[in-house]
């Protein structure tokens, strides 16, 4: 017993000395250059004014980063001032200031513009900021640090022990070193500026998001999430990107019904068969074909479908069109959504709750983007992208057609087609009148979609729109807006 005791205490001695040394070890040897420069950088003030990390532009090679910017005079105040702070202050310059030794002009860009902010994302401070500077911390930023890190351009200052400058040594220029590459996105900036700006001017949506995307390749248009991003705080929500990361209960509710549909229609279904609505829609509508039931969205149509096919059968076609997975965006932190689990969507109730898009059933607007598509380009599953190009020779965009394998055969997705369009004529979304083919949706918790392509002939955009929980005005005045916005 006492040499079996002393054999544990042997071995819990050594892990601790092999923590030790591991710790000692990790800290004066990977850790050594860091640590040294930070301790010789402790006297060392610094005002960093460009982050000269790689520029992000959008298809016409527009800037969408450091597009602001501002001529300011650094320079070194009397510390002997009870009022001042900080060793080394910036004011805005003009040619009637008095310039003291060791003053410099310089021009101060701001990284973040405020433009698709949660798509390019957030640059903060790294841990060694005297080292290297602005660092990516979420969006495109983060996803492409290393390839867009430059040495930052600031003004230094040598002080004292007590954080004093040292009499006789004057501030100096470090003007670091430019980060030559481009990160070329497939956003256009002046429909995704237009849409921001309508969006938030006319209070369209506080919490969701819209897509424009083109339907012949997967190029995204236009990336907006609601609410708008608070750069001082990352972990309040406002940096999820409601586009492609689910936040809660986001139902398809009735824009699932065009893989009901769908399903359906590859199957033989007529679009002409007749269903009688009683009681499972709001107003009831009486005799009603499948396709009128697309237009207005008739609860009955669906559950019959739903009865008639089974929900496994259809739970099975939602998954291989990409229900359930991710898009395969080139986008770091996608969702998958969800598909419920069987036994949810079984019985009358699971029925009705998979034939209105409720339930366990949640996706992410790009999903709902990428399935509309498929319906708008004729059957062929494209692949959602954002970044066209990254490299040092950059040139603009011109949106080639990229189609992937055929998903749907031409003749449901043309059925399909003609019965979205006749939702802008006499359906739900006949506040469009006519101009292009949607179809919307109203979830239990108040979630409105809208998802179509526009124009009718050769569409040109995908358009889906998500409001979350009714946080927004009604659909079909956000979708005339934004409609609007895109093609004026």
């Amino acid at each position: 017993m006492f040499y079996k005791r002393m054999k544990i205490v042997f071995t819990m001695f050594l892990l601790i000395m092999f923590f030790m040394v591991y710790k000692v070890g990790y800290y004066s040897i990977i850790l050594h250059k860091q640590y040294t420069h930070l301790s010789a950088s402790q006297r060392l003030k610094t005002y960093m004014y460009n982050s000269n990390r790689g520029d992000i532009l959008d298809r016409k090679l527009k800037p969408l980063t450091d597009r602001d910017s501002e001529t300011v005079v650094v320079y070194s105040p009397n510390m002997e001032n009870e009022d001042v702070k900080e060793v080394l202050v910036a004011e805005p310059y003009s040619e009637t200031n008095d310039l003291v030794d060791g003053s410099y002009v310089v021009e101060r860009t701001t990284r973040n513009s405020g433009v698709a902010a949660h798509l390019i994302g957030n640059v903060g401070y790294a841990r060694f900021p005297k080292l290297y500077g602005l660092r990516g911390v979420s969006g495109l930023e983060k996803q492409y640090d290393d390839k867009l890190a430059g040495v930052p351009a600031r003004v230094a200052l040598i002080a004292d022990s007590m954080g004093r400058p040292i009499m006789g040594i004057p501030p100096y220029n470090i003007e670091g070193d430019k980060n030559k590459n481009n990160l070329v996105l497939t956003i256009d900036a002046d429909i995704q500026e237009s849409l921001e700006y309508v969006i938030d001017t006319k209070n369209l949506i506080e919490r969701g998001a819209v897509i424009v995307m083109d339907p012949y390749n997967g190029e995204v248009i236009a990336m907006v999430s609601r609410p708008s991003m608070n750069f001082l705080n990352i972990d309040d929500g406002s940096h999820l990107n409601k586009a492609i990361q689910i936040n809660k209960g986001f139902h398809p509710a009735s824009v699932f019904k065009i893989v009901i549909g769908l399903y359906a229609l590859e199957n033989g279904h007529s679009p002409n068969t007749s269903y009688t609505c009683k009681d499972m829609c709001i107003y009831p509508h009486g005799h009603i074909t499948f396709r009128e039931g697309i237009a207005k969205s008739c609860n009955e149509v669906f559950y019959q479908m739903v009865l008639q096919y089974g929900p496994e059968a259809i739970l099975d076609y939602a998954k291989g069109l990409g229900f359930g997975e991710k898009t395969g965006i080139d986008l770091n932190g996608e969702s998958n959504g969800m598909l419920p689990e069987i036994d949810t969507v079984k019985g009358a109730q699971g029925n009705r709750l998979l034939a209105m898009g409720q339930g366990q059933l949640e996706v992410t607007p790009m999903q709902i983007a990428k399935l509309t598509a498929m319906v708008a380009n004729g059957g062929y599953e494209v692949t959602p992208k954002v970044v066209g190009y990254l490299g040092k020779n950059p040139n603009k965009l011109y949106g080639f057609r990229n189609l992937g394998p055929r998903t749907l055969s031409k003749e449901s997705a043309t059925q399909m087609q003609k019965m979205m369009e006749l939702t802008t004529k006499i359906g739900t979304a006949k506040a469009l009148d006519g101009f292009g083919a949607v179809k919307t949706g109203t979830g239990d918790n108040k979630n409105r979609w809208m998802t179509g392509y526009f124009p009718q002939e050769n569409p040109q955009y995908v358009v889906t729109i998500f409001v979350e929980e009714g946080y927004g005005q009604r659909i079909s005045s956000v979708t005339k807006e934004i409609v609007k916005t895109i093609f004026n």
